[in-house]
């Protein structure tokens, strides 16, 4: 048996891709689960409720929501080429403790499992040597950064996550020398 691990045992790492911010950062960018949770003041009126979907009240978007991680909902806030300078301090876009992300991970890369039959079976069948194995690589990954990335992508800034994602892939096979 063979195994090879992969991984980064502490890492911080703070979102400034829309693949996170979502809205907040570009509006036709979509809406991520997480961000549903922002700020709202007052549960909408009955007339208010009337204009929602259903699906739209039974997530809880028009109840009041104090205890709030993002605040309310507005396009660019997290956009990464508004607010960064010090004169434009606004919004999201410049980086802060609250919404860092532990970018830590440990990936399972390779499993190898094989077994060698014994030699006094292989020479009864006129063969030297006769192994039986199965693998398996990008098995499993522990890592608080896969909702959003693949862990291994926001090591560059220049792509911030923007990858495609590892395959996994299985395989097996018999090894026979004559």
């Amino acid at each position: 048996m063979s195994t090879f691990f992969q991984g980064i045992a502490k890492r911080d790492y703070y979102p400034i891709s829309y693949l996170y911010w979502g809205f907040y950062q570009q509006p036709y960018a979509g809406g991520p689960e997480h961000l549903f949770d922002f700020y709202r003041p007052t549960t909408d009126s009955d007339v208010d409720m009337a204009k929602h979907s259903q699906s739209y009240i039974n997530a809880g978007l028009a109840n009041q929501n104090l205890d709030a991680r993002y605040p309310v909902f507005q396009s660019w806030l997290a956009d990464k080429n508004l607010g960064t300078r010090i004169d434009q301090a606004m919004g999201l876009a410049i980086p802060q403790t609250s919404y860092l992300l532990n970018g830590a991970y440990l990936r399972i890369k390779n499993i190898t499992l094989g077994y060698t039959l014994p030699s006094e079976l292989t020479k009864k069948a006129r063969l030297s040597r006769v192994r039986v194995f199965v693998s398996g690589d990008n098995i499993f990954e522990w890592s608080a950064l896969k909702k959003y990335f693949d862990p291994e992508a926001v090591t560059n800034e220049s792509n911030y996550g923007y990858v495609y994602p590892f395959n996994r892939q299985y395989s097996f096979g018999v090894n026979v020398t004559f």
